[in-house]
């Protein structure tokens, strides 16, 4: 037995009509076109009531929340079963979606995941901390293996990695003035010469604001003084005129005394390098104080009779 589709105009099997139990007759419209029709309604339906259903989740977030809890204790060993049995019968299946989906949707993962550890940050840090806790001599072994095994893959990673971070933050330099970026958060200082420069001075956090200049020349306490050490020691290559020791405990020795010479204070040729022993030997025997060049040749030559 054959009949025709109001929808489509094709002649049809009659099996291919759904039957109605109130009428006791088949319908006019055949099973496929039915669906069609149906699937058009949904639409219309879904987009016409799809702002109601957004504002009603925005007023009633708190009691939908609570309500699924509910239900899931109420019924959690249920769900339990349900979920282990179906994912053990279709675990091809599941993963297949899942890989679909993540690679559909990865922008909207990422945004959900942003938005998650946002809200739960301290939760998380707290059950890190418990799980390192609890697994850390197994992490630490783990962490060793890999390092050993691809030291030079890892090695790589870091560099590709500073690379690609390198611009994330911008800063400029306190003491010159200069614009500079680094992957690092709090730099202040461009480099470690700005760093010292900048920390000379007033700017010290041991600087004395109770001294005058004059105290601070009498305690060897200027920049000019630090840098006429450092240009003796460069002089003599950190070595000791009499003894031949190079590096260690050394000191810039003025061959006319600091005290009555102010002159000649900061002259590169009125300074030579001693060793502490013999620097002490030396005022032990001549004093602090009214040194002259005369004495340090006298010392020299005694030291080269002995």
């Amino acid at each position: 037995m054959k009949k025709i589709c109001i929808c489509c105009g094709l002649e049809k099997d009659i099996t291919e009509f759904s039957f109605r139990k109130d009428t006791n007759k088949y319908r006019n419209q055949c099973k496929d076109c039915r669906k069609q029709q149906k699937a058009k309604y949904d639409k219309e339906y879904n987009t016409k009531n799809k702002e109601r259903r957004k504002q009603y989740r925005k007023e009633n977030e708190a009691k939908i929340k609570e309500h699924n809890k509910q239900y899931y204790e109420e019924h959690k060993e249920v769900l339990k079963k349900n979920t282990s049995e179906y994912y053990h019968n279709n675990k091809a299946k599941v993963l297949e979606k899942c890989k679909e989906y993540r690679e559909n949707n990865k922008e909207k993962i990422k945004i959900s995941q942003k938005k998650y550890r946002e809200s739960n940050k301290v939760y998380l840090n707290e059950k890190s901390k418990q799980y390192y806790e609890e697994h850390k001599e197994v992490l630490n072994e783990r962490r060793k293996n890999y390092r050993i095994e691809n030291n030079l893959e890892v090695c790589k990673l870091d560099h590709e990695y500073r690379l690609k971070n390198k611009h994330r933050y911008k800063y400029t330099c306190k003491n010159c003035g200069k614009n500079f970026t680094d992957f690092k958060l709090g730099r202040k200082f461009c480099s470690n010469e700005c760093f010292n420069e900048y920390n000379q001075g007033s700017n010290n956090p041991n600087y004395n604001v109770n001294l005058t200049d004059e105290e601070r020349a009498e305690n060897r306490d200027t920049k000019e003084y630090k840098v006429w050490r450092e240009k003796i020691f460069e002089k003599y290559n950190y070595t000791c005129q009499c003894c031949g020791q190079q590096g260690g405990d050394i000191v810039a020795h003025h061959l006319d005394s600091f005290d009555k010479n102010k002159e000649s204070r900061l002259d590169i040729e009125n300074g030579i390098v001693l060793c502490k022993k013999h620097h002490k030997e030396f005022h032990h025997i001549y004093g602090y104080g009214n040194n002259t060049k005369e004495q340090y040749e006298q010392f020299i030559n005694d030291k080269v009779s002995e």
